[in-house]
């Protein structure tokens, strides 16, 4: 188990930090002090976590202090202060990243796993999962609100790409009943034949229909004072959306071929790759059934909008393959995984964990190089590899564009690094590194 020294003289945010942090299986040592930092043993430590405002000594005194000693161990400095000349001064100093309260639990985690480095790490995940966490600003607000309505039985409707991740999210809603007696069941919407669909979801009687040699629950009772997850919900007729409706308006169900009601007590989470409201204008999906969807709405953003998450995916995919198959997994070159960002994913995380798991089986060597990646079903791989040499071509170019962009989103922002981060569409550990790459 990996340790982690935190020094922070907030007594409160100490404590929620280490609580975090053990939930995921690293080991704290909770310190309130320079002076207490400096009598450590570091040789045991996979991370150090400063405040900058530590009593007595500052942060910032106790990082230069550290990093004279020689010790190869990554620090990361915590700070209230969005000052961009007190970010960069650490990262030249050598602090590994700049963090700035108030931070997300989920940035915080990321932060710490991508510090330590995925090969480092033998944290369990039973609580949670690494897809959960992101640099991403839109996967960040996203997840703050499955935590806001966490227990809480309300219709959500989640929107995104196929393959983006809606039946994960809905799982992590199911989580948060933190019941394990309490159902989860999924219904992929496309499977279900129209002349079956109102006995899958509803079930039948015996004798109810030629066939129906037995009785049959439905996958509603089935979810009964649980969670229901409808996926890909366009594709139901009208005639079964209309009885749906009826469903949630009376919240209760008939078998098919009975007259007995059941009523039900389900938090009903729908989801869609297709564009719903478009659907209601063609008359193909029943307004009044989707404002009885949407108490929430969520919209899951697709892959290629979070490009900085690809490295971390990656290195967690490899994980699951390794724990799965009890196989040493292979690491993927700088230029493989720039080819994977260079990438539009139209499938999204799907697709990139398949792509992950090929390549463990058949890339030639032990790193996956561009070339493994041309092979086969990475055909349309490689010619964005092609995309990837053009522009090193002009890399200087871009660079100085990038500077640009940086220079005048700082001035634009006053100096404000967390608007900064929002406004170039970045996490704010990318900022800080660029920042430091450029000198700014």
């Amino acid at each position: 188990m990996k340790k982690i020294l935190l020094c922070e003289d907030d007594n409160v945010l100490l404590k929620v930090m280490a609580r975090s942090l053990k939930r995921v299986g690293f080991a704290i040592i909770a310190l309130s002090s320079a002076e207490d930092v400096l009598q450590e043993d570091f040789s045991h430590l996979s991370l150090i976590i400063i405040d900058i405002g530590l009593p007595g000594m500052r942060g910032d005194e106790l990082l230069k202090r550290l990093i004279s000693k020689n010790i190869e161990i990554p620090i990361i400095i915590i700070s209230g202060n969005s000052d961009v000349s007190l970010a960069v001064e650490c990262m030249k100093n050598g602090a590994y990243n700049y963090l700035e309260k108030p931070f997300e639990e989920n940035y915080l985690i990321s932060s710490v796993i991508d510090a330590i480095g995925d090969n480092e790490i033998e944290a369990t995940t039973n609580e949670y999962n690494y897809e959960y966490f992101s640099r991403s600003n839109e996967v960040n607000e996203l997840t703050k609100i499955i935590k806001k309505i966490a227990g809480e039985n309300i219709s959500v409707f989640m929107y995104g790409e196929s393959g983006s991740g809606k039946e994960f999210y809905a799982k992590e809603i199911y989580k948060s009943w933190h019941r394990p007696d309490v159902p989860f069941v999924s219904v992929n919407c496309p499977a279900i034949p129209d002349s079956l669909a109102e006995s899958e979801l509803f079930g039948h009687e015996k004798g109810s229909f030629t066939g129906a040699d037995k009785l049959k629950i439905g996958k509603f009772e089935f979810a009964n004072n649980g969670v229901l997850f409808l996926d890909e919900i366009g594709d139901l007729s009208l005639e079964i959306q209309a009885k749906l409706l009826r469903v949630l308006e009376e919240k209760e169900i008939e078998r098919v071929g009975s007259n007995e009601k059941i009523k039900l007590n389900i938090q009903l989470i729908s989801a869609s790759s297709q564009d719903i409201k478009s659907l209601i204008a063609e008359g193909k999906f029943r307004s009044d059934l989707y404002y009885r969807l949407s108490d929430i709405e969520l919209k899951v953003p697709p892959l290629k909008s979070r490009i900085e998450d690809i490295d971390f995916l990656v290195s967690h995919f490899i994980s699951q393959y390794e724990k799965e198959t009890g196989k040493l997994g292979k690491t993927f070159s700088e230029s493989s995984l720039n080819i994977l960002k260079s990438y539009d994913w139209p499938g999204n995380i799907r697709e990139l964990r398949s792509t992950v798991r090929r390549m463990m089986i058949l890339s030639k060597g032990n790193v996956v190089t561009p070339d493994d990646l041309s092979v086969g079903h990475f055909g349309s791989l490689c010619s964005h590899m092609d995309t990837s040499k053009k522009i090193a071509r002009v890399s200087g170019q871009i660079q100085n564009q990038e500077l640009e962009l940086i220079r005048n989103s700082i001035k634009t922002q006053n100096g404000n690094l967390t608007k900064v981060s929002k406004d170039l569409g970045i996490s704010r550990a990318t900022l800080y590194r660029k920042i430091k790459k450029y000198g700014i």
